[in-house]
């Protein structure tokens, strides 16, 4: 690794390299499409595919929702410490049209299958309190498909505008657009598996979930590129910050999750600690547990010391430990919904499923390094941001 005190005068251009994870990364494409299948013949029928497609496809979304996120917030303050990491950053992100692909095949078939309130299901009346309120009148199969199709299109034209013209006026409209829209998108997506529960913390606890994951890949990234393409690029100084960020956020995460619990388990309401309830027993608590210390503990352990935040291998270990956590909670959060008195082990299908997304992600990511290289090598800041000169 470069020594941070180097002066860079010129940098070769990185290039991504002839990877074996490729094949690695087609054949897991074709494990969790098995998978999926599979979940048809085995117990829970369709309700089991269609969930373990939920889940797999929010994992890639959470990364590209924080990938926008962050290159927003970025683009909207001028940061120039991001610059040689933001074809990292864009690449991470570029799982979006798989999540995007999934949610049309589980809005146009699935969907029955996953939500009880679908206007497919003769007891959907008895969901809600009035049948013929305002809150049955939006919580239609139509509607649904709709404003998350729109949202989704949306955020795939943001990214592709961010991509290419990073500035403040688009960081700020980006970020007034996306915090909405990605709330809603999520009561749709996993609030919704019970109609009845109600969170205005969700939207956030989501947010702050899916930034955590985006952090995550980004620091595995770099980490695997660091003696790679980017052997130049990747400075102590870089891969500080990104694990002062991975630090603060698992505190963020792990703040947000309690928040939201202490809120619920004080008012000790029937309609709202169910949900709670629902996902403490029958092994479910202990899942949780697990993937708190994966998401939250770990890395801030591992990273609380300055000198590992500039290893590569302590950013790889605690990304992956962050994505595994991340992968665990989205279990948590959609399956007690279809196995509330038998726990699922998250180590079924399920991984498989989310495993095969995640793969077709790295395709993608990969895909986008190769088309548009590691670095922006036009951008006038990346040099001096490689040489640390906002250090100074």
């Amino acid at each position: 690794m470069s020594d941070p005190v180097q002066h860079l005068d010129r940098l070769e251009t990185p290039v991504m390299h002839q990877s074996k994870l490729v094949p690695i990364a087609w054949l897991l494409c074709a494990a969790g499409a098995g998978a999926f299948a599979a979940c048809f013949f085995i117990d829970g029928g369709a309700p089991r595919a269609w969930s373990a497609l939920l889940g797999g496809l929010m994992l890639p979304l959470y990364v590209a929702v924080g990938s926008l996120f962050f290159l927003a917030v970025h683009a909207l303050c001028g940061a120039r410490w991001t610059v040689p990491l933001q074809r990292i950053m864009e690449g991470v992100g570029a799982g979006l049209p798989i999540s995007v692909v999934a949610f049309l095949a589980l809005g146009a078939i699935g969907l029955p299958f996953v939500y009880d309130w679908s206007l497919e299901n003769p007891a959907r009346g008895d969901l809600f309190r009035d049948p013929h309120g305002s809150k049955a009148a939006w919580m239609t199969d139509l509607r649904w498909f709709v404003t998350g199709a729109v949202t989704l299109a949306v955020w795939a034209t943001l990214q592709r505008r961010i991509a290419t013209a990073a500035t403040p006026r688009l960081g700020a409209i980006t970020l007034i657009v996306l915090v909405p829209t990605f709330t809603l998108f999520t009561w749709d997506a996993i609030l919704a598996l019970h109609v009845q529960f109600v969170s205005a913390v969700f939207g956030g606890y989501c947010l702050v979930s899916a930034i955590h994951a985006f952090l995550a890949a980004t620091a595995l990234a770099l980490a695997w590129q660091s003696r790679r393409g980017l052997a130049a690029v990747a400075r102590p100084h870089l891969l500080k910050d990104v694990g002062t960020w991975l630090v603060a956020w698992s505190c963020i995460v792990a703040y947000v999750s309690y928040v939201q619990y202490l809120i619920i388990s004080f008012t000790n309401m029937d309609e709202e600690t169910f949900w709670y309830l629902m996902r403490v027993q029958h092994g479910y608590g202990q899942e949780y547990a697990v993937g708190i210390v994966l998401r939250c503990i770990l890395p801030f352990a591992l990273l609380m010391s300055q000198s590992l935040r500039s290893k590569s291998w302590a950013l790889g270990a605690a990304g992956a430990a962050i994505l595994l956590g991340t992968f665990i909670e989205l279990h948590w959060l959609i399956v007690p919904a279809f196995s509330p008195n038998h726990f699922r082990s998250p180590l079924g299908p399920e991984a498989l499923v989310s495993l095969g997304f995640a793969a077709g992600a790295f395709l993608l990511a990969v895909r986008h390094w190769r088309r548009r290289g590691l670095v922006p090598t036009g951008d006038p800041r990346l040099l001096p941001a490689i040489n640390a000169e906002h250090l100074h």
